[in-house]
């Protein structure tokens, strides 16, 4: 399913009629595209705009001083975590020395507990910890991250990037008969590809690798 734009928003923006089951290209395939640029965005932005999930994401562990204040923080890859909930797959597991220990079934959850997050930064603080833990690769996540929204700006790259697929197809000519504009196909796509560029770029995620 799409989200980050529609088969509509791109053939109101090319101005060609609505996308069906007998338009070339059809409803189905520019929904493949826009699929496809959806997690192009998401890949060249580090961040995302609807429920993505991540498998097991390794991470070292480190013992601070400050371990019973705070504890031991896990910098994760992407910040807006959703709330950790086992029955949705989610799971937070710690390296026993002999197998993973999933703290989200096993332990407690808060900030004088086990481990606590800050699931806007995307921050997990391991307190507890077994006692054979190895500091490399000792914490496994798996979790859900992701907007509950759609800005303009990512619908408008969407949307660019997917009707540059379609202006570069064998099934332009079909679609976008020549004389329909006064820029050449060529300059068209220069310029919906610089656009969509410019807004990947103003949209990077800065990776937090420590405080």
């Amino acid at each position: 399913m799409v989200t980050y734009c529609t088969s509509n928003d791109v053939a109101n923006f090319l101005s060609v009629p609505i996308f069906d089951t007998t338009t070339t290209p059809t409803k189905a395939q520019v929904e493949s595209l826009i699929e496809a640029n959806e997690d192009y965005i998401d890949s060249e932005t580090m961040h995302s705009w609807r429920e993505t999930t991540i498998s097991n994401e390794t991470h070292h562990l480190e013992y601070p001083e400050y371990q019973l204040r705070d504890g031991a923080s896990v910098f994760l890859e992407h910040r807006k975590v959703k709330t950790f909930s086992s029955s949705d797959g989610d799971k937070l597991e710690v390296w026993n020395g002999e197998s993973w220990e999933d703290f989200l079934t096993e332990k407690e959850e808060g900030r004088n507990k086990d481990f606590w997050v800050d699931y806007d930064m995307g921050i997990v603080f391991i307190k507890t910890f077994p006692r054979t833990v190895p500091r490399n690769f000792a914490v496994r996540v798996t979790y859900r991250f992701g907007e509950t929204s759609v800005p303009k700006q990512i619908k408008k790259c969407c949307i660019l990037l997917t009707a540059l697929d379609i202006l570069q197809s064998e099934d332009r000519s079909i679609l976008l008969p020549e004389g329909t504009s006064n820029l050449s196909y060529q300059e068209k796509a220069n310029r919906w590809e610089k656009q969509a560029m410019q807004i990947i770029a103003s949209n990077k995620e800065l990776k937090v690798v420590g405080l």
